[in-house]
Order: structure tokens, then C-alpha cells, then sequence
């Protein structure tokens, strides 16, 4: 207990660099700490699913060219051909994906509540309740589906649509999809895990999918797993179904070579081709940056407290004169880091809270709702143990070699050397090249990032809104919406209007184009209304814009789809003839070549596009409206918009976005990657600059009597600052020098996933240089300052 108090007053009377020591361990806890939870949370992604190594999903693969492409999509005539005629697979668990646009529920009172859009409808058969064991908290669970309509819900979702009801009262109500009732014939408690299965509400899988027997096509929305009880039944299933895909390619004509491919469930979540996966390089890339941060913290730990250790030299000293043995003072070392690290981790209790709501936007939506408690606890006391051994083996090494008769020799202590000082500045050096690489990471991705925002894309965009058409009947899917369209042109606020899908968007729909039976490309295509070309400004390279009498027979492309379709330039393509794969129109006429532009974010090459019309089809999906040039005009126009829009569609929700803002969310990925290391430069300049103060308020310690006699013989201020930084300073050059080809190899790589990026040069490296020294010098400078204005007189009163 003495020995505790003795450690605590100790820790007391040096509070700053305590203070120092706890702050900057309790920064790179919190970050490891979140990451750690985060982690966790990916990697347990259906982990305790029994028997979940012969679980696989189904998907299909293409080799063109040596290149091979994973798709995320089934043909609906594969899972009842393995299920009615392979019996290598124990279970076949078909799930479809369902767009429902409303689910309408009537309440006893009376009230109905509709609710747009509901998310993770699926339909699915009674296999999928074997695989996926749930708690059934109301109806059979063994007369699963005995009604085609029956609907089963997870508890949430049913007290979503019937909070006025207890469980087993919802049994038998009725939910209307659309224009088709349901009845509830059951209810199971949510999963509440890390899983690939997100459904909330089963529906049963109808006739008309189940006895499709297309093996060509398919949607991402359709997915098939399979439980196969060995490796041999697993390669039996895959040759059979292997050869059946070939035999029906070969009966079309198909000559793409293509594939079944079965993915491990335990790697489902990161096979980066399937929908809401991550990619494990990006997680493995997360712990690099906490390991990192952690490491810059014990540095400044280590390198504060071996620099203390001339200061505490005579206390040792004393200490092994009375008796004290080395293991005993090691123990007191150990202890005494013992008590930081609990004080930096209860600290880091808070700032992991902190950096939680920091980052909330990049939180899984399950995250909170897994029990990850025991992961935990067991981290944080490895972590604990991991920290006390790294930060007091260095410290005790160097208490050990204090000599008594060599501290109890000289007046000040001062003059002894304790460690050795290479290891010293190579730990400096590591914690600024750190600190460095992300600095220039972050300006260089920053960049990276504007000049996505600022290129030209082919089209114009900006001053334009975009409001989705209503998707229901009830909301106004029936009605013309040109009626509207004609209703705003009579506002000189604004400036055009047209129908359709964005040029630039993340949807894709496939529209394939042939030419003489022998050159057929496959098209981004969309459909649009009249002056959809002059409101984006594409630009015309040959014949006109579409007019709505092209809808049956007129087509317009991109210079890219005429040079696939071989024309030898824009204008020989008009007035052509090509076939398509639509299904009621076989043919149609080139009418117009427009420009190529960025149909996808600027991470793919321009692709082929081709448009056609239609005066009213819920394909056009959107109404774009261009606004006045003069910004003061926006505010009455976009009122006008909402107050006509309520008008005409009453029953229908008004969502109005600027175009800038859908094509900034293209990036949002990119975005957060770059708060990420935005962050941790942040962090990692912090942490170094702490460790500096640490540092140079040692320094100027241990050096006070050498700077009064400089200035006693006539040093200037200016000179003494320069005489207590260079070092430093020196050391963080060659941390530069160290991390600029690190990070220029780095961003080449990231830019690499680009089509269209920045020119990487040499001035990008040389502001983050000026500016890591410049913090550094600024921080080091009032210590310095200080420091060079003392009075002489004062440190040399005892010589």
C-alpha cells in the first residue's frame, strides 16, 4: 500500500506528463476499441449457424477474354431442377427478393395504414425455416405455407404493422401487398445477428416462379443456397448443374462461356460481386490504421517515460543503495504503468462513445442489436496485458543500468546517459512517418475527390432537380404525367422539363443491340421523354433528338455504341437499321448520335448507351426540372414545383433532390473512406505532437543550466530555440523523406480503381511537408520560447 501511494504522489508531482501518457494511450484504446467491435461484427456474419461449412450460395460466373466476372443472380429454373431432379443437395432454399410499392393494413378501429416501400420482402419455400432455425413466438411452425397466401412476420415487423396488437392476436390478420391480401399465419422473434438471411416478411414462393424453367438471365434479387452433407456431393451438384447451364447455352446459341459457382456461407459477406458485402481488404486496412494509432500512442508513452529516466535517476539510485533489488523495482515500474493504463482506459470508456457518434453514419444497421460483451472484455484484458508488457520493458531495462556510484558522482544528473538515444529518434522517426503518410493521403484523396465533383461529364448538371414519379396507383401511377410537365413550362423560373432516368446514375438496364447477325454489344439503356437531350445538354454529333413518335420504332445511341456497332463515325450511323432483345419491338431506326458522357461513376470507363421514348411509362422512373440560371430565382420556383406537384398527385409524398446532391452520393463510399483517413491524420498528428511536448518539456528540463550559460556567453533567444528543435526537427525531415514514396506508392494503387483521376505531382507532397513541420515547430515553439526567456540567473544560482 505504501508502494501504491509512493507511485500515485509520483504521478502527481509529474501530472503533465501523466497527463500526456493517459491521453494519448486513451486515443489509440478508443480507436482500437471501436474497431475492434466493428470487426467483431463483420467477421460474425452467421458464425454460430449449425453445421454452416456445407452451406454455399449459389452464384454464376463469365470468362471472356481471360477475364472472369462473378455475378450475384440465379435463373429461376435452377433451384426446382436441383430440388426435383439432383439429390446431391440436402436442402435447396431458394429467396426472391420482392418490390412490394405499399403494404396496406387494416386496423379494428377502423384506420388504415399504409406503408411505402417496406424493405426485405421475400418469398421463400418451407426449407428455408430448416435452415434458419427461428424462435416462433405465434402460429405452426410445422404447417409452414399450407395457404399460398400465408405470411409469415419477425416481431418487429408486426408490431410495425399492428402495434395496438399483442402476438398472438396479429395470427389472421390480413396485410395487402399491393393488390394481393396476405393473411399472417405466423410470427418469429427477430434474428438480431450478423446475418446474410435479412428477411423480415416470407411469403411463399408462387407457381408461376417456381415452374419457370429459364436457365438464361435473372435478376440480383434472386438468390439460392444449398446444403451439401460433403465435398463429393458438392462437386456432383455443381457438374450437373454445370452441364445443364451448358446444354442450354448451346440450344440459344450462347457462345459466353458461363458457370455456377458455389460460395462458402462463411465468405458470403465478403465476396465484394454480392450485394451489402465488404471487401476484407478494406477491413484488414481498418486494423492497420487502429494498430497503427496504438503504436504512435505506446511510442509517445516509451519515449516520454525514458526521458524522465535521468530525472528519476537519484531516487533509483537511493533506492538500490537501501537495498532494493531490480525485480522489486521493476515491479514498482510495471505498477505504476499498471495505474495509467486503467486511468487512459477509463478514459477511452468515454472517447469510444464519442467516436462512435463520430462515425454513426458508417455503423452497420444490426450492429447494436449483436451481444458482443464477452469478445469484449476478453480484448480489452489482452489489450491491457499486451500494453503494460510493451510500455515498462523499455523504462524497466533502463532503471536497471542506473549506477549508483555514477549518479551518487556527479552534482547533476543530468550528465548521465540512459538508453540508448538511436532507438530514441528511430521511434520519433516512426511515429512522424506515420503520422506523415496519412497527411498526404488525405490531400491527395481530397483532391481526388473534388476533381470527381468538378469534371466535365458529358452533360449538364447543374441547376437541375429530380423527383421520383409516384409508383402506385393510389399515389397516381395512372395519371399522365405531361399534364404536370406542361403545368411547370408555364413559370419562366424555369427554364425546361423532361422525363426520365438520370444520364448518370448507379441503375443499370440492359438493352442488347445487333447488327447484321453479326456484331451484338450489350447497352446501358434509357428511357426517356422529349427534350431530354437539350435539358441535359447533350451534345448532337449527327441527326436529331427523340420525339415521342420514336417510341416504336426509333432509336438514339452514343459515339461508343456506333464505334461497338462498327460505324466508321456518327453520321454513317444515321438511318441504320439494328436489332434488339426487347420483346414486342424486334428492330429500330438510328435517328440520332449523341456524345459520349459518364453514364457511371467516374471508377468505370464510358460505357455504350442507347435511349428511347415513351410519352407515359413508369420506366421513365423521374421528372428533371432545370432551373433558372439566377439563383435568387430557386426559392419561389422550387415552392411553385411543391404547391403543383400537391396539386396534381394529392395522394402522393413530394421528394425533391438537386441533381448535385444524387451524384455526390455515387461517391459515398469514397467519401467515407476519406473521413477515415482525414481522421487519422488528425489523430496521428495529435499523438506525435503530444509526444513532442513531452519531449522538448524534458529537454529544456534536463538542459536548463547548459541554456543559461549560452546566454550568459550570448546566445540569443532565436539561437536557444534553434539550439532545443533542430533535432527534432531533423528527425522529421527524414520521417518525410521516409514516408513520401510510402504514401506515393499507396495512392497509385487507390487511384488505380479509377478510370478518371488526378495527376499525381510533386507539389502534393510538398504542402503536407511544410505543413507537418510547420505544426511541429509551432508545437515545439512555446516550450522553446519559454524555455530561451528564462532568466540565467536562476539556473545557475547553485554552481
Amino acid at each position: 500500500m505504501k508502494k501504491l501511494t509512493q507511485i500515485i504522489r509520483h504521478l502527481w508531482r509529474n501530472r503533465l506528463f501523466t497527463s500526456l501518457n493517459i491521453a494519448g494511450l486513451a486515443v489509440g484504446i478508443s480507436i482500437c476499441w471501436v474497431i475492434f467491435r466493428l470487426v467483431n461484427y463483420e467477421f460474425s456474419f452467421d458464425r454460430d449457424l449449425p453445421e454452416r461449412e456445407q452451406i454455399y450460395r449459389v452464384a454464376i460466373n463469365f470468362s471472356s477474354d481471360g477475364n472472369d466476372t462473378s455475378l450475384d443472380y440465379i435463373p429461376l429454373g435452377l433451384p426446382p431442377f436441383i430440388q426435383d431432379y439432383v439429390s446431391n443437395s440436402e436442402l435447396t432454399v431458394p429467396i426472391y427478393g420482392k418490390y412490394i410499392t405499399e403494404a396496406i393494413i387494416g386496423h379494428e378501429n377502423g384506420e388504415t395504414s399504409i406503408h411505402e416501400e417496406p424493405s426485405n420482402v421475400v418469398s421463400v419455400n418451407k426449407n428455408y425455416f430448416e435452415l434458419i432455425n427461428y424462435n416462433w413466438l405465434a402460429g405452426n411452425k410445422y404447417k409452414i405455407f399450407s395457404n399460398p397466401f400465408d405470411l409469415i412476420l419477425t416481431s418487429a415487423r408486426a408490431k410495425l404493422y399492428f402495434p395496438e396488437l399483442k402476438t398472438e392476436e396479429i395470427i389472421g390478420k390480413s396485410v395487402m401487398y399491393d393488390t394481393v391480401q396476405y393473411t399472417v399465419s405466423g410470427i418469429v422473434d427477430d434474428l438480431n445477428i450478423a446475418s446474410n438471411f435479412s428477411g423480415k416478411e416470407f411469403i411463399k414462393i408462387s407457381k408461376s416462379e417456381w415452374s419457370d424453367s429459364n436457365f438464361l438471365g435473372g435478376s440480383s434479387q434472386n438468390q439460392l443456397y444449398v446444403k451439401v452433407s460433403s465435398e463429393k456431393n458438392k462437386l456432383n451438384l455443381l457438374k450437373i448443374i454445370n452441364n445443364k447451364l451448358a446444354s442450354e447455352n448451346a440450344r440459344v446459341g450462347y457462345t459466353k462461356k458461363s458457370k455456377f459457382i458455389f460460395v462458402p456461407l462463411s465468405d458470403v459477406h465478403f465476396s465484394t460481386f454480392m450485394e451489402n458485402s465488404v471487401d476484407k481488404k478494406t477491413i484488414y486496412g481498418i486494423v492497420g490504421i487502429g494498430f497503427f494509432l496504438l503504436a504512435l500512442s505506446v511510442i509517445n508513452f516509451i519515449n516520454i517515460s525514458t526521458s524522465q529516466i535521468p530525472e528519476r535517476a537519484k531516487n533509483i539510485g537511493i533506492r538500490k543503495t537501501m537495498g532494493e533489488s531490480p525485480r522489486h523495482l521493476a515491479f514498482s515500474f510495471a505498477l505504476e504503468t499498471i495505474i495509467i493504463c486503467l486511468a487512459a482506459f477509463f478514459l477511452a470508456y468515454f472517447l469510444k462513445d464519442l467516436i462512435f457518434f463520430q462515425i454513426q453514419e458508417y455503423i452497420p444497421e444490426n450492429f447494436h442489436f449483436v451481444k458482443d460483451t464477452k469478445e469484449v472484455v476478453l480484448f480489452l484484458f489482452i489489450l491491457l496485458i499486451v500494453l503494460v508488457i510493451i510500455t515498462s520493458i523499455y523504462p524497466i531495462y533502463l532503471s536497471n543500468k542506473v549506477q549508483v556510484v555514477e549518479v551518487l558522482k556527479h552534482k547533476s544528473i543530468t550528465h548521465i546517459k540512459f538508453g540508448n538515444l538511436s532507438f530514441k529518434k528511430l521511434l520519433i522517426v516512426l511515429q512522424f512517418v506515420v503520422a506523415q503518410f496519412f497527411v498526404i493521403a488525405s490531400l491527395l484523396i481530397g483532391l481526388q475527390l473534388k476533381f470527381m465533383m468538378n469534371k466535365d461529364l458529358g452533360f449538364e448538371h447543374n441547376a437541375i432537380v429530380n423527383i421520383p414519379l409516384p409508383n402506385t396507383i393510389r399515389s397516381g401511377l395512372n395519371k399522365d404525367p405531361n399534364v404536370f410537365v406542361n403545368s411547370l413550362k408555364s413559370d419562366a423560373k424555369i427554364q425546361d422539363v423532361a422525363l426520365g432516368r438520370m444520364p448518370l446514375s448507379k441503375y443499370y438496364s440492359a438493352l442488347d443491340l445487333k447488327i447484321d447477325d453479326v456484331t451484338k454489344i450489350q447497352t446501358n439503356r434509357k428511357i426517356v421523354g422529349e427534350r431530354y437531350g437539350r435539358l441535359f445538354n447533350l451534345k448532337l454529333l449527327a441527326g436529331r433528338d427523340l420525339l415521342i413518335k420514336d417510341s416504336i420504332s426509333g432509336i438514339a445511341i452514343t459515339r461508343r455504341t456506333s464505334e461497338l456497332l462498327g460505324f466508321n463515325n456518327p453520321t454513317s450511323a444515321i438511318g441504320k437499321i439494328i436489332q434488339t432483345n426487347e420483346s414486342k419491338i424486334e428492330s429500330r431506326e438510328i435517328v440520332g448520335v449523341y456524345n459520349d458522357f459518364n453514364s457511371n461513376s467516374l471508377h468505370s470507363e464510358i460505357k455504350p448507351v442507347t435511349f428511347t421514348t415513351e410519352y407515359n411509362h413508369p420506366s421513365l422512373y423521374y421528372m428533371n426540372i432545370k432551373l433558372s440560371q439566377n439563383t435568387k430565382d430557386w426559392t419561389e420556383a422550387l415552392l411553385f414545383i411543391e404547391k403543383e406537384w400537391k396539386a396534381y398527385y394529392k395522394d402522393d409524398s413530394f421528394s425533391l433532390q438537386f441533381y448535385e446532391d444524387n451524384i455526390k452520393k455515387l461517391y459515398e463510399n469514397d467519401r467515407k473512406f476519406a473521413k477515415i483517413i482525414n481522421s487519422s491524420a488528425i489523430i496521428t498528428i495529435f499523438l506525435s505532437c503530444l509526444g513532442l511536448i513531452g519531449l522538448i518539456t524534458i529537454t529544456t528540463s534536463q538542459r536548463t543550466k547548459e541554456i543559461g550559460i549560452r546566454k550568459v556567453l550570448g546566445s540569443t533567444i532565436n539561437g536557444i530555440i534553434r539550439l532545443l528543435s533542430m533535432d527534432y526537427i531533423l528527425l522529421i525531415v527524414v520521417s518525410i523523406l521516409i514516408a513520401t514514396p510510402i504514401a506515393w506508392w499507396f495512392i497509385n494503387h487507390w487511384l488505380s480503381d479509377f478510370s478518371y483521376k488526378i495527376t499525381v505531382s510533386w507539389w502534393m507532397f510538398t504542402i503536407p511537408a511544410f505543413g507537418t513541420l510547420s505544426i511541429a515547430f509551432l508545437t515545439m515553439f512555446y516550450h522553446t520560447l519559454n524555455a530561451a526567456k528564462a532568466n540565467p540567473v536562476e539556473s545557475l544560482r547553485d554552481e
